[in-house]
């Protein structure tokens, strides 16, 4: 599926039927392709059908179901409808011949397309209604949003992207920020996304993209034939975001995520190019990593045990892979090893970092924090990691560009951390 334009419609969807004829009135199964665009309710939905006759009969009637209890019959391949409500509405389409005979749909043709008419903004985390997908070299990606990332919106001034953590909750995450924004009175203003980065236990789509859990936090590539990896789907999205004409009047970008997510933030800052695209040029742009479990060191140093600010390169002994990748920059996967350590080094230094801790998330003992040796080199707990992953950028390296914010009373908790007064100044800088 894909957008086209055409003058006086603010909306169109192309919905694609290639239909082939039997010797006789056929039957067959419809085949639907999933929810694969989304439209504005009260906004004009531009159908186009392609459809074939093997025998060379011309097609001389397209019957349009547009799923809504509306019905039309045209002499050519387009039609345009207005879906009045909210809703989602599976459209469907049969073509005639000139001796008669009605379609057939073979296997892998788009008979039929799920749509999804938005009230905008989509401000509810329940069900289904704020989902939608991003195709990525032809796959989905699921992700939320209050506004569609596709369509022209001059009223945007912010986007906050934010990153589920490892439980893939992104409709959590998704409701955190629609709450930030509305205390903060930017709703109206705010385009709002998160990524959904789904693994075979999400109850994947055919055509949906896939990652293992530990996979997709540190930018690797899609468990499938596709070898996408989830920074991809970032860059994908900051790209988007500054496509020419589609968000004239953005600002700002803000990329939060927490514990996992948190993870996942930490390594694509330091990894990805798309902040420096010469569209994302006049754009601030910031990075909030909110208590992960580990970071993703510049160097080999680490924390001599029991200190916050002294280090040395240890002698790892049985933890031979300390600073291996996520942990540090060696060995790096292959999104990461598309840049030097060099260029790592100087583009995480050069980013606009806030570090954000919640002072009671101390728990050594806490439910997922990550035990393995690699990351007790780091400290003992979440707090303590990123205090001294702070000060080791300080003394190693540069930290002019970073920032390190403490939430009094919270502890491991993505909601107390966004809404709380710091996290508010900090996403909405």
């Amino acid at each position: 599926m894909r957008e086209i334009g055409i003058a006086g419609l603010s909306k169109l969807i192309m919905v694609v039927a290639v239909v082939v004829f039997a010797g006789c009135i056929p039957v067959g199964e419809i085949v639907s392709p999933g929810n694969d665009d989304e439209v504005e309710a009260g906004t004009i939905v531009q159908f186009t059908g392609e459809a074939s006759d093997s025998s060379g009969s011309p097609i001389v009637e397209w019957q349009w179901d547009f799923g809504d209890g509306e019905t039309t019959t045209t002499p050519s391949g387009t039609a345009l409808h207005v879906y009045d409500e909210p809703g989602v509405y599976t459209a469907s389409l049969i073509v005639m011949n000139g001796e008669g005979k009605l379609s057939v749909c073979n296997p892998g043709t788009a008979c039929e397309v799920t749509l999804v008419a938005n009230e905008l903004p989509c401000t509810s985390s329940a069900g289904t209604d704020c989902r939608g997908r991003i195709t990525i070299d032809g796959m989905k990606v699921r992700y939320w949003r209050n506004y569609p990332l596709g369509t022209a919106n001059d009223a945007i001034r912010r986007a906050v992207i934010v990153q589920h953590g490892n439980s893939r909750n992104a409709d959590d995450y998704f409701g955190d920020i629609v709450d930030a924004a509305a205390t903060e009175g930017a709703s109206m203003s705010t385009l709002i996304l998160a990524p959904n980065f789904i693994t075979t236990d999400d109850a994947p789509a055919g055509d949906e993209l896939v990652w293992t859990s530990s996979g997709w936090k540190k930018g690797n590539l899609s468990d499938d034939a596709y070898d996408i990896s989830s920074f991809d789907v970032m860059d994908d999205i900051f790209d988007r975001l500054a496509t020419p004409g589609r968000f004239p009047n953005l600002e700002k970008i803000t990329l939060v995520g927490h514990s996992a997510g948190g993870q996942y933030v930490n390594r694509f800052a330091g990894g990805s190019e798309a902040e420096d695209a010469p569209d994302m040029s006049g754009l601030e742009i910031r990075y909030i990593i909110a208590n992960p479990s580990s970071y993703m060191y510049l160097s080999d140093e680490r924390a001599l045990p029991g200190f916050l600010d002294d280090f040395e390169t240890p002698d790892a002994g049985d933890c031979s892979e300390y600073n291996e990748y996520k942990y540090g920059l060696e060995d790096r996967n292959t999104y990461m090893s598309q840049v030097t350590s060099s260029e790592i080094r100087s583009m995480y230094t050069a980013r606009d970092v806030v570090i954000l801790l919640g002072l009671n998330d101390n728990d050594p003992n806490a439910s997922g924090l990550d035990t393995g040796c690699e990351a007790m080199y780091q400290g003992d707990h979440r707090l303590e990691r990123g205090i001294i992953f702070y000060n080791h950028l300080c003394d190693y390296h540069d930290c002019s560009n970073q920032l390190i914010h403490f939430v009094p009373g919270v502890g491991h908790d993505h909601t107390d951390m966004f809404t709380s007064n710091v996290g508010l100044a900090d996403i909405f800088f």
